[in-house]
């Protein structure tokens, strides 16, 4: 069953307010200069104000972190019961408190059309979210996007071959075997089954399983000429 989330999250600010240490206070002016057991005092206030500042912005952090997880897995919940109103709900709350995996599984929904009409700017919406947030399989699936576009937007095919280049080159198996697929076709550059073959052999040693099958379709065929 979906967890219960609690909508109210405390501000930090309401946490510090909670405790009697006022932050900005300023010390009574006194004729004298302090001992030094008043200032060892004052000292400790100060150490414990910050303790408590400490306390209430981690108690803060902590809670919103548990929030986001609780929204996100009741929409994987609803999901599984194909109940996709709930579903996009909880994503969206989860999505709305920053949460990664919730912009790839509703940019998901909108590249499928699960739930939701099947939108192409939406999906890129979301998959670009989860880019800024340094995801690099969020990039490679928009560059499949964008292949996808192809048929309505030709430039696309040669935004989806920079994006595989780049992850090929940095390692990433999936996009070696995008990049490969593409070479092989001929999408949008130059047709290059040897250059093909190459990158499909990289990914396969990675362990990518498609790239291993693509690989071996490749061999037994005559495409390579």
């Amino acid at each position: 069953s979906p967890e219960e989330v609690k909508t109210t999250v405390p501000h930090s600010s309401d946490l510090a307010n909670q405790w009697e240490f006022k932050w900005d206070s300023k010390p009574k002016e006194i004729e004298t200069p302090p001992s030094k057991s008043s200032s060892s005092s004052k000292m400790k206030i100060l150490g414990l104000g910050s303790v408590v500042a400490v306390i209430g912005v981690a108690f803060f952090l902590g809670t919103g972190q548990a929030t986001k997880e609780r929204y996100y897995r009741n929409g994987i919940f609803y999901l599984e019961k194909q109940d996709y109103q709930k579903a996009l709900e909880n994503l969206n709350r989860a999505a709305d408190l920053n949460h990664m995996d919730s912009f790839l599984k509703i940019a998901w929904m909108y590249e499928m059309g699960i739930g939701v009409e099947s939108s192409f700017p939406q999906c890129k919406y979301w998959l670009l979210k989860a880019v800024e947030q340094g995801s690099k399989d969020a990039e490679v699936q928009l560059g499949e996007v964008y292949l996808k576009e192809e048929a309505t937007q030709a430039e696309n095919s040669t935004k989806a071959f920079q994006i595989f280049m780049k992850f090929a080159e940095m390692g990433h198996p999936r996009a070696q075997n995008n990049l490969a697929m593409m070479l092989l076709e001929g999408r949008g550059v130059p047709r290059n089954p040897k250059l093909a073959q190459k990158w499909l052999k990289v990914a396969s040693e990675a362990g990518y399983a498609p790239a291993r099958i693509n690989l071996k379709e490749l061999d037994r065929s005559s495409n390579l000429y």
